[in-house]
């Protein structure tokens, strides 16, 4: 048994028979005035405390039950950062139904696959501009702007009755049973459901809690769709299992305002959010509001070394971190005092990762799914001795240390078969803020090319600026891996808008080949960078 599996088996041993549940329960006698959850009421700030918090998420779930939501109900919710959403997610939990946060940025066709193939019958929204999207779909809605004080009334007349409903629905719930579905980005194909137990949250916590110890009252800061996995288990998972203290900024637009405000103790965000700080950002931690912040890490993507080397030298400890929906969270990260750039740091306690022979990273870890919501697509995914092959290529150091070269078709080879990693080069040109995507091409070329997408309007910068900021790029790249010719795409990409990207932001590659064919073609013959194309 490796030093890994033993850990593992303790971490077994320690959320064996519970459910986060039972957390929340405890939170409430332990830790009963520790603010839970605050949020923003015009100028003030509306705390709840954790025995506050259980008693508002009671009556919720009675007032569910009363709406008729059954056992094994999967409900929808479209709902942003507000204490509603909060309170519906757990309340659902606590009533035994399942809880399925939804994208805003989800396409009609994508909405309408997503509930019919989950039959889901209910959804809560916020308004009636997400209530109008579910029109002519056979949906019952449950309005957060109109109906929530409703059910809440109903809820704690129901819990005046003292019947014991809400302990005996919150006892019948058990650790193998759902806590939520995610859908994966869909970079690849049709969108997957991936289904976690609460056994699966719990192991993923108390690995995460023995890499890094956190107090209760802990500051957070919720800013992205609670359907991002890895923001669920930020924003309501773990520190749930911590006792920490989540903030509610309404949307990302906000969060410059709200990271000074709140100044959070732990932060995470995606590899945009931390090029869109990079590129805004004073050269200060305390004029973003990082500077109580412990620990800070960024995933979804490659991060440029110098983005992260940026942070780490104004006193942010940005780590690097690596994982997937069907892990829960990371499965890689790096302590604040064992960073090291270009890394996506190494495996979190009791989780195992090793590289196949042709570098496909694997990982067994008890944060593993339970499955996706359409067996088929299971097929292959696990193999017999319980390895994830997650369809990443990387590198693993002697140390431990573990290198994301990028998913199997974002590491394609020149002619000459040199290996490129494109998401690190695209993450480089993306460091500037006049970029706001890049997609490399030159699959089987000599060189490589790429889409430049500009964030500002064509008034306010020239070919030449994107020029430099191209051979920029290139003096910190290898050789093999410099951009010879780009072209420019005005129109702007944003995820749930443009077909280019999906609801996560991440390219759909195969799209943008075919539908810039005529663009690219003139950028992976021989020329250099700045060549007209």
């Amino acid at each position: 048994m490796t030093h890994a599996d033993e850990i593992a088996a303790d971490i077994d041993r320690a959320v064996a028979g519970r459910t986060l549940l039972d957390v929340f329960a405890e939170n409430a006698e332990r830790h009963a005035d520790v603010p839970a959850l605050r949020w923003r009421s015009g100028a003030d700030w509306t705390t709840l405390t954790w025995r506050e918090y259980r008693e508002q998420v009671e009556y919720a779930t009675l007032g569910l039950l009363e709406s008729g939501v059954q056992p094994g109900d999967r409900v929808g919710i479209l709902v942003s950062n507000r204490p509603e959403l909060a309170l519906a997610d757990l309340a659902l939990l606590h009533a035994q139904a399942v809880p399925v946060c939804l994208f805003e940025s989800f396409t009609a066709e994508q909405l309408d696959t997503v509930l019919r193939t989950l039959e889901i019958s209910l959804v809560i929204v916020e308004g009636p501009a997400e209530r109008d999207r579910l029109q002519g779909l056979g949906i019952r809605t449950l309005l957060v702007s109109e109906s929530w004080d409703r059910l809440m009334a109903a809820g704690r007349e129901r819990s005046a009755r003292r019947d014991g409903a809400f302990e005996t629905s919150r006892q019948s719930v058990r650790p193998d049973d759902l806590v939520s579905i995610n859908y994966t980005s869909g970079t690849t194909g049709s969108l997957k459901g991936v289904r976690h137990s609460h056994h699966n949250v719990l192991w993923h916590a108390e690995s995460f809690a023995r890499f890094l110890p956190l107090e209760p009252g802990t500051r957070f800061l919720a800013y992205l769709p609670r359907a991002h996995a890895t923001e669920r288990f930020v924003s309501t998972w773990f520190p749930l299992t911590r006792a920490a203290t989540v903030h509610l900024c309404p949307s990302p637009a906000q969060l410059p305002q709200y990271l000074r405000e709140v100044r959070p103790q732990f932060f995470g965000g995606v590899l945009q959010i931390w090029e869109k700080l990079y590129a805004a950002t004073p050269p200060d931690a305390a004029a973003l509001g990082l500077d109580e912040c412990g620990f800070a890490f960024s995933g979804g993507g490659a991060l440029a070394p110098h983005v992260q080397e940026f942070f780490q030298g104004i006193g942010v400890p940005l780590t690097e971190g690596w994982g997937q929906s069907e892990l829960v969270s990371a499965a890689t990260l790096a302590a604040p005092d064992r960073l090291r750039a270009g890394t996506v740091g190494y495996a979190l306690p009791g989780v195992a990762v090793r590289a196949a022979p042709d570098g496909e990273l694997l990982v067994r870890s008890g944060s593993r799914m339970l499955g996706y919501t359409t067996p088929v697509a299971d097929a292959g995914l696990v193999d017999d001795d319980g390895w994830l092959h997650t369809g990443d290529l990387g590198e693993i150091g002697a140390d431990g240390y573990v290198r994301i070269l990028g998913r199997r078709q974002e590491v394609f080879r020149l002619s000459d078969g040199y290996a490129v990693p494109v998401t690190r080069v695209e993450s480089q040109l993306r460091a500037n803020p006049l970029v706001d995507h890049a997609c490399v091409v030159g699959e089987g070329r000599p060189e490589l090319g790429a889409i430049l997408v500009v964030s500002a309007p064509a008034e306010r910068w020239s070919r030449a600026d994107l020029e430099q900021i191209v051979q920029r790029c290139n003096e910190v790249l290898p050789a093999r891996e410099r951009i010879a010719r780009f072209a420019v795409v005005a129109a702007p990409w944003v995820p749930g808008q443009a077909e280019e990207l999906t609801h996560t932001g991440k390219l759909k590659r195969g799209l943008i080949g075919a539908k810039y064919a005529g663009l690219i073609a003139p950028l992976i013959s021989v020329g250099k960078a700045g060549d007209p194309a």
